[in-house]
């Protein structure tokens, strides 16, 4: 389908930082999608705009993007991930603006909406890591443990692979670099030392 393909073709070329085609393909999804006035694959279509203005660092459009999105959700039956595109997208933004609070309760509500989908255990496990690395900036030690757990339990129940080892190793000097940020250098050296090499 060409909105489809329209959005995915926005999708690469932002992650190959071609952000010129990268709008103009995010645009043209949103285009087709309001033409053929498919309700799910607009909200799909308008997601793309809202991830672009958040990599370009335009969080104000972002907003103005993700609010009616959501809005637009909520007012019909649609699948919980297009929920969990905008409130991810919210929360980087968020982030971005250092709006710790904010991206807190965002990042939940996108963790929930993940839970309703079935499979994406590595978008799970990312996402519960992620919650996890909030709950932190926010002093809330107890509950950051618990998605940490959370999300390293997803990845034990995942084959082993390199994308799965890579994802985990990524996802440890993340979390040892907002203790050490905190304080906490022990404990940051302890986890660094458990993904070293074996």
């Amino acid at each position: 389908m060409e909105i489809e393909a329209a959005y995915e073709h926005a999708i690469c070329e932002e992650m190959d930082s071609n952000l010129d085609f990268a709008r103009k393909y995010a645009l043209q999804s949103i285009e087709l999608a309001d033409a053929a006035r498919y309700p799910s694959l607009r909200l799909y279509a308008h997601s793309s705009e809202s991830v672009l203005s958040t990599s370009e660092g335009r969080t104000p459009q972002s907003w103005r993007v993700d609010l009616p999105g959501l809005e637009f959700f909520w007012s019909g039956t649609y699948r919980a991930e297009r929920a969990f595109q905008f409130y991810s997208d919210l929360e980087e933004a968020s982030v971005h603006q250092g709006l710790w609070h904010m991206a807190l309760a965002l990042q939940r509500e996108a963790v929930s909406m993940l839970e309703e989908i079935k499979g994406r255990l590595d978008f799970k496990a990312i996402a519960y890591f992620r919650l996890g690395i909030l709950y932190l900036k926010n002093s809330d030690r107890k509950n950051a443990e618990l998605a940490f757990s959370r999300s390293e339990s997803i990845f034990q129940n995942q084959p082993e692979s390199k994308t799965t080892a890579f994802y985990r190793a990524y996802l440890a000097i993340e979390r040892s670099r907002i203790e050490a940020e905190q304080g906490q250098a022990t404990a940051a050296e302890k986890r660094l030392k458990q993904i070293g090499p074996q």
